[in-house]
């Protein structure tokens, strides 16, 4: 996938028909500014996580074939610079220009909605 300045971000997949590669869009509308400086899949392909320039993140989730966005975790207070997935995909860790370096778990259940949690800073 790609990230851009214009709020999108790109999820390229190749028609194996004709060779041609072919972009699903994903982004937001309104609220931030600049865009997106970054973002990282999951390993299993079916989370993406984005960054901005003003420290947010935003998460997007297959569901069916569509890239639907949900909860995100929160709490950056400057740039975010990179994400990084934990091989198995339980945890995701963040690095910010606010000298910060957060763990984060998506956590949820039966009797919860998704939502995520700061295990370490």
């Amino acid at each position: 996938f790609t990230c851009s300045v214009d709020k999108t971000i790109a999820v390229w997949e190749e028609d194996v028909g004709c060779g041609v590669w072919i972009e699903t869009r994903v982004g937001v509308v309104g609220g931030i500014t600049i865009g997106f400086g970054g973002g990282a899949m999951s390993p299993a392909g079916d989370r993406i996580v984005a960054h901005t320039h003003a420290g947010g993140l935003f998460v997007w989730q297959d569901v069916g074939g569509f890239w639907e966005p949900v909860v995100a975790p929160s709490g950056h207070r400057g740039d975010v610079k990179a994400l990084v997935w934990e091989p198995h995909g339980d945890y995701l860790v963040s690095f910010s220009s606010d000298q910060t370096a957060r763990a984060w778990c998506p956590w949820g259940g039966e009797q919860c909605s998704d939502n995520w949690h700061e295990l370490a800073r």
